[in-house]
């Protein structure tokens, strides 16, 4: 079978290196192979709806220090299953619930939620306010009062790091050689400093959780830090 053209599809845009790896792809494909390289946009729904534009040279440079995803992603909820969760929770004795919103979540039939538009921006959408909106929703729905804290990329995400950047330029153009030798049904991984083609299937195949003996766990106990455990 000969591969003339490619798809790119991003699942999560709070994951550093994504651009890179769209930009590492698209200019591997292109580069190497000369195949019509296509971005799906916003995640599932794009490949569901039929929402993708082709991705050319032009289109992926001066993205690798960019956080986030060219082609965005797709997060949308009901704000009334929201509740019924809380109530669902309250009748079982749950004095409390966390609900954790993505800034890009959007209500079903509605858009995002845009806190300002920066002018002269080349990325002129600032995304924000989601979460006041889902607690307004809450206090008028049920008897809870509601508080919002907004972690940001203090959490996670946000420009990628120097070693973040390399290494998913790295992964794109490993991903594009699978795909030209018919490996299809595995993803790259990071093995010791190669990079490595793995099963999928041995990928999804179960957790991998860290263990009480793991150098890191043994290490932060050193320090002093509690895991809310007897030691």
């Amino acid at each position: 079978m000969k591969i003339r053209r490619i798809g790119i599809m991003t699942g999560g845009g709070d994951c550093p290196g994504l651009n890179a790896a769209i930009r590492a792809i698209t200019k591997t494909a292109i580069t190497d192979y000369n195949w019509e390289v296509v971005g799906i946009q916003d995640g599932f729904e794009g490949l569901i709806e039929g929402k993708s534009r082709e991705l050319t040279f032009n289109d992926v440079s001066n993205i690798l220090p960019l956080g986030g995803t060219i082609l965005g992603t797709s997060n949308k909820f009901d704000f009334d299953a929201v509740v019924e969760a809380i109530n669902r929770r309250s009748k079982k004795g749950k004095r409390f619930s966390i609900i954790v919103a993505a800034e890009g979540a959007r209500p079903v039939k509605e858009g995002y939620t845009v806190k300002q538009y920066v002018k002269d921006s080349p990325d002129p959408v600032r995304l924000g306010g989601i979460g006041e909106r889902v607690a307004e929703y809450i206090s008028k729905k049920t008897s809870h009062e509601a508080r919002v804290t907004v972690l940001g990329h203090l959490q996670r995400g946000g420009t990628p790091t120097f070693f973040d950047r390399i290494l998913a330029t790295r992964y794109g153009v490993a991903a594009v050689r699978l795909g030209e030798k018919g490996m299809f049904g595995k993803m790259v991984a990071l093995r010791g400093t190669e990079i490595a083609a793995v099963d999928l299937e041995e990928a999804a195949s179960g957790l991998r959780l860290v263990t009480p003996d793991h150098p890191l766990v043994v290490a932060a106990k050193s320090l002093g830090t509690s895991f809310g455990v007897s030691s």
